[in-house]
């Protein structure tokens, strides 16, 4: 209750779309502002600031290759083949390394 006495509602803005939600989190993100001083700003619950911030797809970072010369097909010990292209393993690459290289593929 206020000084005066009389309830005081205070309507919580739903943000149901996703759209919404994703431009939320673009504001908190460049507002450079942590979540709870974010959160108290626009009257969004933390937590729903922070799950919504872990459900955002994260923009795409721009990957690199550079191209190397041509090597004797018998020193290839393996060929990936992802959606972002090929990429050939000498056998002297690691497992975890080379593991790791494939996960990224698979993410671009």
């Amino acid at each position: 209750m206020s000084k005066s006495g009389a309830l005081q509602l205070t309507v919580a803005r739903r943000y149901s779309r996703r759209e919404e939600r994703v431009r939320v989190v673009e504001a908190w993100k460049r507002s450079g502002l942590n979540g709870a001083q974010y959160a108290a700003h626009t009257g969004i619950a933390v937590a729903k600031l922070y799950r919504w911030g872990r459900s955002t797809p994260r923009p795409a970072t721009a990957v690199s290759f550079v191209e190397l010369p041509p090597m004797a097909s018998s020193s290839w010990a393996a060929e990936v083949t992802s959606r972002a292209g090929c990429v050939r393993l000498a056998g002297s690459a690691s497992p975890v390394w080379a593991g790791a290289l494939i996960r990224e593929l698979n993410r671009c």
